[in-house]
């Protein structure tokens, strides 16, 4: 999660996903990948095109895309495939053609051409500190999340719960002595904990993206190039 500015970071949340699953660098990569190959097929479609329709209504159907393809991943668990991965990613670079085009037309309409360089930077410059911020947040989210669920779990599995003797007694039949199934169990819940935060964290993501709809109908056409009055 958590760079748009002070919007969550949809490809951080990306890799996220993949990473926690034991994939190495170069897969999570693969898996992230997906996400720009629509957008780059898009991206000039929308620039072409981008005075016949509001960007309001454009950024909106990004922000629906994103809540939507955050809610999706929030249901996947340790064993979904490589496939199951990319399909969301591919899906969720529409979200990224329809988004970043519209908002540079908002951020920038009605501005002097002399000031046009000056907003620019400032608008990176706010989305490059709102990306670190949101990402130093979710990281510290994400671990917080999975010490609770990894609590939690281990109060329902211990050596005397049916379900964590049957682990341990399967463990040991396969040879491991007991104190390296308890190790092996504790990854296990490890593991689960921090699949189940991630999965938090995709809720949450797809909630604020929903909530952002309401600023982006704050703004006020006309979104065009040209200054709104003479420059004195």
């Amino acid at each position: 999660m958590g760079g748009f500015g002070l919007f969550p970071n949809v490809a951080g949340s990306s890799v996220t996903n993949v990473t926690s699953q034991g994939y190495t660098a170069t897969w999570a990569g693969f898996a992230a990948a997906p996400i720009g190959i629509l957008s780059l097929v898009l991206s000039p479609i929308m620039g072409r095109n981008l005075h016949r329709v509001d960007p309001r209504v454009l950024v909106s159907f990004a922000f629906i895309v994103f809540a939507g393809v955050n809610f999706w991943n929030a249901g996947f668990n340790t064993d979904v495939s490589f496939g199951q991965l990319v399909w969301p990613r591919l899906v969720q670079g529409i979200g990224v053609a329809t988004f970043f085009v519209p908002l540079i037309s908002i951020v920038l309409s009605g501005l002097p051409a002399n000031h046009v360089a000056s907003a620019s930077g400032l608008s990176n410059f706010f989305r490059i500190l709102g990306g670190s911020f949101g990402t130093s947040l979710s990281i510290t989210l994400w671990d917080r999340r999975e010490i609770l669920h990894h609590s939690q779990l281990t109060e329902s599995i211990t050596a005397y719960s049916p379900g964590g003797a049957q682990a341990l007694d399967r463990l040991q039949g396969l040879g491991l002595p007991q104190a390296a199934a308890l190790q092996h169990l504790d990854r296990t819940i490890t593991n689960q904990a921090y699949m189940l935060s991630t999965n938090d964290l995709f809720w949450l993501s797809g909630w604020i993206f929903l909530a952002l709809l309401i600023l982006v109908w704050l703004t006020r056409p006309p979104f065009t190039a040209e200054p709104r009055g003479a420059e004195h």
